[in-house]
């Protein structure tokens, strides 16, 4: 529902070690944290991956692109849940870059933003 799009003033986080550089809100950033460190996702998977939205109010809001037996530990903690069908830009973007280990460079645009990342 665009008329509930919040647009904040982003913030630019650098983190350290492997991670990526990234242009995002706190919330959508752990998430993609979360899947590059706990789910071992490569990064233009990590960003694209569903998210979830709680608002203060309690009411929580995902992407319904969930594994079913996740979708159903959401549902039971959260009855009221919204499920949007598709990523939407509700959800917010994040884009990436950053430079692995081996020291190849890599990036990724968040797909609900259209976003893209180049190598030149």
């Amino acid at each position: 529902d665009p008329a509930r799009l919040q647009f904040r003033e982003p913030e630019d986080i650098d983190l350290p070690d492997d991670l990526p550089a990234v242009h995002a809100d706190h919330d959508r950033l752990m998430q993609v944290i979360v899947n590059l460190i706990d789910r071992g996702l490569p990064l233009e998977e990590a960003v694209a991956a569903p998210r979830l939205h709680l608002e203060k109010t309690g009411k929580l809001s995902f992407e319904d692109l969930l594994d079913p037996d996740d979708r159903a530990a959401l549902l039971a903690a959260y009855p009221d849940a919204e499920a949007w069908p598709e990523p939407n830009l509700f959800f917010g973007g994040v884009h990436t870059a950053r430079r692995r280990a081996d020291g190849h460079l890599e990036g990724a645009g968040d797909p609900r933003r259209r976003g893209t990342a180049l190598l030149v």
